[in-house]
């Protein structure tokens, strides 16, 4: 007998599928993301601390002065 023949096995393989792809998917983002934090260069977070002390707003960030 042929498997997935009726419609109703043929969602079913399929359901299953999709939910084997968005598991997989789960867990590959926080490893790209993981990767990309640490070998990219962060220019996001670069940018943003940039503007905060350029708006003239206090330096609540900066490091002490030895």
């Amino acid at each position: 007998m042929i498997r997935g023949k009726s419609l109703s096995e043929r969602v079913g393989r399929l359901a299953g599928g999709v939910t084997i792809a968005c598991g997989l998917g789960l867990m590959l983002v926080p490893l790209v993301l993981v990767f990309w934090l640490s070998v990219i260069s962060n220019e996001i977070l670069s940018c943003r601390s940039r503007a905060i002390r350029s708006s003239g707003s206090p330096r609540r960030f900066a490091s002490p002065s030895s």
